[in-house]
């Protein structure tokens, strides 16, 4: 089935948000899964991660596989508040897709 999928009809995402808690008792917790997913994606495609203040969260971007530019994003607010963090990149870099509401 896989075979079936031409590489035309794939979505490349421009932005992978993980989520999480900050704070040391929520470390290695299933509660931050999302910070886990993004710490190994930056790790595979050699994206350096950095604190941003403007964007209330840990972020990176770079090249992903079939050298497409990706952002990879661990909002530092708790889950309930993640959607400000991702207001802020969306705005800063002009997503156009995700602009209009197509969040996944």
């Amino acid at each position: 089935m896989a075979d079936s999928v031409s590489s035309s009809s794939l979505v490349i995402p421009q932005l992978i948000v993980g989520l999480g808690n900050p704070g040391k008792n929520y470390d290695q917790t299933r509660h931050n899964v999302g910070f886990a997913a993004i710490d190994a994606l930056a790790s595979r495609w050699r994206i350096g991660m950095a604190e941003n203040r403007k964007f209330q969260g840990v972020f990176g971007d770079g090249l992903a596989s079939h050298n497409q530019k990706i952002g990879l994003l661990k909002p530092t607010t708790y889950m309930n508040l993640s959607g400000q963090s991702i207001r802020a990149v969306v705005d800063w870099y002009n997503y156009p897709h995700l602009r209009s509401g197509y969040l996944r």
